[in-house]
């Protein structure tokens, strides 16, 4: 008999916690599950305590490969998966001893998706909520899902839900390589299944432990509007922007990314980005919503160029020398 869930586990240079996190799936309180460890390329002792693994527990299956990235790796791993039900877990993470059974006592049900939440944790142990999204309850419909994945009001990742196994295959995730998406992957992969998503749960049970690593590569790395550029392209070719419950949001939502892009530091201001808001401005039904949308700290002065300007500048002065304490960040293209 296949496993009821197939846990996939993406490993590449996490040595130091790679251990823990195969730990807090063996001791989970619902059993019937196979774990995938994708060994991508790692250049550490990673691929010596998969095989360890393996040999201790029948369930754990390890697969080797040349480094490719997450979404290479994961869709290795899924092209293996024998499970029901897939869930998608972080190698410097853990989970809670009823992650498992939470999740499959609700997606049971005859939900695809069933998302949860998680507590993020410091490095020297100390637990806090992470950060709170706007809708708990029932999705019913596949435009609704969309809709509330694209506009953040239901969480972007892959990491605090379990999913149908149907719901994915390998092409899910090979657009996402082709654009070289590596920020932000589980809210595109999350975007393009959403495509065949047909009902949702989302609650706020607790199954997952998100160790916060403010050196990690999200945390010492910013996107340039070019790479989302990039982004957007591979959700047009998928499908994502063009659908109906999305093509009527996609202005608004580059013309935040647009406003948010004059508080990153590390990209400068630029007279032309400033100049397509503006334009974006022009239709002030559109151009309310975004204002709603976002924090008021980053619409401030939007209308005065200089005023604008002299504001984001100082904020972000005032950013790196107080919170990034005068380190910059890599910028992803």
């Amino acid at each position: 008999m296949p496993p009821k869930i197939s846990i996939l586990i993406p490993v590449y240079n996490v040595e130091p916690y790679l251990q823990r996190c195969i730990d807090s799936v063996l001791v989970q309180d619902f059993q019937d599950w196979e774990m995938i460890l994708v060994d991508d390329g790692s250049p550490d002792r990673c691929p010596e305590i998969c095989d360890a693994a393996a040999k201790k527990d029948e369930r754990i299956t390890v697969v080797h490969k040349e480094n490719g990235g997450l979404l290479s790796a994961r869709k290795a791993g899924v092209h293996i998966a024998k499970g029901e039900f897939l869930v998608f877990w972080d190698s410097d993470d853990t989970v809670p001893k009823n992650a498992l059974s939470i999740l499959y006592n609700h997606i049971k049900k005859g939900y695809d998706v069933v998302r949860g939440s998680g507590l993020r944790v410091t490095n020297d142990g100390k637990q806090s909520p992470l950060e709170p999204y706007s809708f708990i309850g029932e999705i019913n419909t596949t435009d609704d899902y969309l809709r509330k994945q694209f506009m953040g009001e239901i969480a972007p990742y892959l990491w605090n839900g379990i999913y149908k196994a149907s719901l994915f295959d390998d092409a899910i995730y090979d657009t996402s390589i082709a654009y070289r998406v590596s920020v932000g992957e589980d809210w595109v992969t999350n975007l393009i299944v959403g495509l065949r998503v047909k009902n949702a749960l989302i609650t706020d049970d607790i199954v997952y432990h998100y160790y916060y690593n403010p050196m990690s590569y999200m945390g010492s790395s910013v996107y340039a509007l070019s790479y989302q550029d990039r982004v957007d392209q591979a959700l047009t070719e998928t499908g994502v922007l063009k659908h109906p419950a999305i093509a009527p949001l996609v202005a608004g939502k580059h013309c935040c990314g647009l406003i948010r892009s004059f508080f990153v530091p590390e990209l400068g201001f630029s007279l032309a980005v400033y100049n397509e808001v503006r334009k974006f401005s022009k239709d002030k039904n559109q151009f309310s919503n975004v204002k709603r949308k976002m924090s008021k700290k980053f619409v401030r002065f939007v209308d005065n160029l200089p005023l604008f300007y002299l504001y984001s500048r100082v904020y972000c002065l005032l950013f790196k020398y107080i919170k990034m304490k005068g380190h910059s960040r890599k910028v992803i293209r």
